[in-house]
């Protein structure tokens, strides 16, 4: 062999040795070479550890026994290295098969190798185990799956995603039912579309995203709308979302319909104010003599406390005035079949049954006036009688007095002639 054959010779043995320590150094991944049929040609310690081969094992088999029998049928193998060789490479991900029957997620990377004319000389692959991750990407994928069938369970709550600009990104079941529209029909929309539109011109909705993007959570009670215009009383939480770098990835946002709750709240306040007013208005009759006074103090009550201006007593059978919201019995005392009035409001709105119960207490308080001024007349009228009898006995005992008088002197005048005869 001359000088110049083996100056030739030597760099390429070096090249190939250095090649080889390099992919032997690699433990993470299976680098090994194949001809353009497929049959393995090298075998680095990162292939044995991870399909379990040692190099005198494997080497001259086919690349095809790394993969499963649904791949085989399937022509896989051949097909992937049919792609490295027209378009120079290709990755895909996929089940493989190690010595003991085991499988693995692996990453695969084909590349072909070609000679400087461009013949084809055969291919390099590299493998690496991605088992962990996707057992970690499924288990996320199972959570995100369990956590949409769980939000999508939900009716009672409108649960849903926006983005960082406040447009809605998910839509689940309870929020199709407490606001009107279908997931179609919302996602992509600004978040503003539920408020009033007096609160949406003046950016209630941007100063609430801002709230919760500063603070990390928003909370508010409100008015709501409606696909078709009604409003409800919204219970809302906002929280901002973010990634483990910090950076904003939108907002979760809970809507619960609180109008019921609310309108029992209402209720509950309007009826205590209600009942303070009667209250009131029964310890200012004990305090006021005069019926009539009474009465106004009554009708006064009733407008500042249903907020109605058409208000009045009508007596004995007179006719009711047209238009009639209210119209309460006030009962006489004396037990007759009719009523002494009626207390009648005419009013703009329907009246509910709690301002129907307060009209009626407050015909009780009249009604209760009017029996203390019978109950005062009458002890008036026996007074007076008491007295007219006290000076007619007084008179009569004054007379009795003055008979007495007169008896005892003519008694006395009798006496003194009678005593002369008698001496």
């Amino acid at each position: 062999m001359d000088s110049a054959s083996v100056s030739g010779e030597r760099p390429s043995t070096l090249a190939a040795m250095e090649v080889r320590a390099i992919t032997d150094s690699i433990r993470d991944y299976a680098v090994f070479v194949l001809d353009p049929l497929g049959i393995i040609l090298s075998w680095n310690a990162g292939a044995q550890r991870l399909k379990g081969y040692t190099r005198e094992e494997i080497i001259g088999r086919s690349f095809t026994q790394f993969y499963t029998a649904e791949d085989l049928a399937a022509g896989r193998p051949h097909k992937h290295l049919e792609v490295a060789a027209r378009e120079g490479r290709v990755e895909i991900e996929g089940w493989r098969v190690r010595k003991d029957g085991t499988l693995f997620w692996a990453d695969v990377v084909i590349s072909a190798i070609r000679a400087p004319e461009g013949t084809l000389q055969g291919y390099v692959k590299v493998t690496r185990d991605l088992t962990d991750r996707r057992r970690a990407d499924e288990e996320l994928r199972q959570s995100e799956l369990r956590m949409r069938l769980m939000i999508g369970s939900v009716k009672d709550f409108a649960i849903f995603m926006l983005d960082p600009n406040g447009y809605v990104a998910t839509w689940n079941a309870g929020a199709e039912a407490l606001k009107g529209y279908k997931e179609s029909e919302i996602v992509g929309s600004h978040v503003s579309r539920f408020y009033l539109p007096e609160d949406a011109r003046t950016g209630k909705a941007e100063r609430e995203l801002a709230s919760a993007a500063a603070s990390g959570r928003f909370e508010e009670e409100g008015w709501r709308v409606r696909k078709d215009g009604s409003r409800f009383w919204a219970s809302v939480v906002l929280n901002a979302v973010r990634d483990s770098e910090g950076a904003l990835l939108g907002f979760a946002k809970v809507t619960r319909d609180m109008t019921e709750r609310k309108r029992a709240a209402e209720e509950v306040a309007e009826r205590a104010r209600q009942q303070a007013a009667v209250a009131a208005l029964g310890v200012a009759a004990l305090q006021t003599p005069e019926l009539g006074a009474v009465i106004e103090q009554a009708l006064r009550t009733l407008r500042e406390t249903l907020n109605v201006s058409d208000v009045s007593v009508v007596r004995g059978g007179a006719p009711p005035p047209p238009g009639l919201a209210a119209a309460a019995p006030i009962h006489d005392p004396d037990g007759d079949a009719r009523p002494y009035g009626l207390l009648t409001i005419a009013a703009s709105r329907a009246l509910t049954v709690n301002d129907l119960n307060f009209v009626q207490a407050v015909a009780n308080v009249v009604a209760a006036a009017l029996v203390r001024a019978k109950v005062e007349e009458q002890l008036r009228a026996s007074e007076s009688e008491a007295m007219v009898e006290r000076s007619r006995s007084q008179r009569a005992q004054e007379a009795l007095r003055e008979w007495d008088d007169f008896i005892s002197i003519a008694a006395h005048e009798l006496r003194t002639p009678l005593t002369a005869l008698l001496l």
